[in-house]
């Protein structure tokens, strides 16, 4: 199957399919379920708001590779269980799946370790990929001169002035 991708490098695809593969024996909607995209934490809460993100619907729709995380709720009406599974969307569209907690008042704090390896690995890998990378000092700062902006050892800041060649 050829996965649809845009100019963003996203990709075509459904949210709870990708939550039920990186689920697996976890995944349930007997109960209701939700999967929300993280992009971040907010350190000041230690409940489900400090994981910063979309909640997503259900359907096909343009995903940026990065985390996310499905809420499964199965057991009876009366006595129902939650199970959050942390994944990862690859670029290639296959998922991965980081840690599993069961509902506990702490939940998303258990989460919060594995969020934050997955994060800094995923900007290891953008500065691994990037063509930058093989730049020097010298040859960076010289073309942030040359597009206008103003350059010291703790700043990089934008000039008032027109870059000295603005046709880029």
């Amino acid at each position: 199957m050829t996965i649809e991708n845009n100019s963003k490098g996203q990709l075509l695809l459904d949210p709870i399919i990708l939550a039920k593969k990186a689920a697996a024996d976890n995944f349930s909607r007997y109960n209701g379920g939700w999967v929300k995209s993280i992009i971040g934490l907010n350190k000041a809460k230690t409940d489900g708001y400090s994981l910063i993100g979309n909640f997503l619907k259900e359907g096909l729709q343009w995903l940026t590779p990065g985390l996310y995380l499905d809420c499964s709720k199965d057991g009876s009406r009366k006595h129902n269980t939650s199970t959050y599974t942390l994944f990862q969307l690859h670029s290639d569209g296959t998922v991965t799946a980081l840690k599993t907690v069961e509902y506990s008042r702490d939940w998303a704090v258990k989460l919060w370790s594995a969020i934050q390896k997955a994060m800094v690995e995923e900007v290891e890998v953008k500065v691994e990929d990037s063509p930058l990378k093989n730049m020097s000092d010298d040859e960076l700062i010289r073309e942030l001169v040359r597009r206008g902006y103003l350059v010291t050892k703790d700043n990089i800041l934008p000039t008032t002035e027109e870059p000295a060649n603005a046709s880029n």
